[in-house]
């Protein structure tokens, strides 16, 4: 079952109140980096954007991070995403109780797998 619109805005102000206020492009790199998200059914994907060097106006996403919800155990599990596309469970801390949890072990990236 897809997140309730009152449940994205609760992940949204959660991101950016745990996540995104710290790994937020600075003000001045706004033009070469920036950030977000993309909620869909019950996962959430982080990502950056930069321009593409080619073809000015354009800009290519690199997803580093995915957390899962799962109604029935609530709790949610945290995924990287290796160089070929494939999301792997992140071994540090493979589950949490709260989206606030998931989103510190992103930022602390223990193993240096999202950044």
């Amino acid at each position: 079952m897809a997140f309730t619109d009152k449940e994205t805005g609760e992940i949204l102000e959660t991101l950016e109140s745990h996540f995104w206020k710290y790994r937020r492009p600075s003000m001045a790199m706004r033009e070469q980096m920036r950030e977000g998200q993309r909620i869909d059914d019950e996962s959430i994907v982080l990502f950056f954007e930069r321009p593409l060097a080619m073809k000015p106006g354009k800009w290519i996403s690199h997803e580093f991070a995915k957390i899962d919800f799962d109604r029935e155990k609530e709790s949610w599990t945290i995924f990287w995403q290796r160089a070929n596309g494939d999301w792997h469970s992140y071994i540090a801390v493979p589950e949490t109780e709260t989206l606030s949890e998931a989103l510190r072990a992103v930022h602390e990236d223990k193993f240096d797998c999202f950044f």
